[in-house]
């Protein structure tokens, strides 16, 4: 499809360009928005091996900083859960170089496995981007 595959170019390459976590969740909110996914969790890997969640996307709203911690047993946020209708979610590793950074929860729209995996790419380069010159994490 001409038009998917044009809406995930776009949507990669302004996710790559981000320069700072605001902007990332901006763009992320966008980009799902435009794919028809619901929401989307984002928790990075810290030295300790736990997770730390980043930005929530949940119908267009972005949110930072999100409280506690994150393992396999709370892979996401309860105020995600908190849907009228059932869901399907789809988890996501967050790798770069072999780096595991963290993992993405995807709240699933499209039955189309190419969006997520395109998506989690996507996102995985701006991470690594925006750690690698440092931007401080959101507040």
């Amino acid at each position: 499809n001409r038009a998917l595959s044009r809406t995930l170019r776009m949507a990669g390459t302004r996710l790559i360009n981000t320069t700072s976590w605001p902007e990332l969740g901006e763009a992320l909110a966008d980009a799902l928005g435009r794919l028809a996914i619901p929401g989307c969790f984002i928790a990075l890997e810290q030295p300790d091996g736990a997770h730390r969640g980043v930005i929530a996307v949940r119908d267009r709203d972005v949110s930072f900083e999100l409280e506690g911690h994150f393992s396999r047993d709370r892979l996401f946020p309860e105020a995600m859960a908190d849907r009228p209708r059932r869901v399907t979610r789809l988890l996501e590793p967050l790798v770069l170089m072999q780096r595991r950074l963290g993992y993405a929860v995807f709240e699933t729209g499209p039955l189309d496995g190419r969006v997520y995996a395109a998506l989690r790419d996507h996102l995985s380069a701006a991470i690594g981007n925006l750690d690698s010159r440092r931007v401080g994490m959101p507040s």
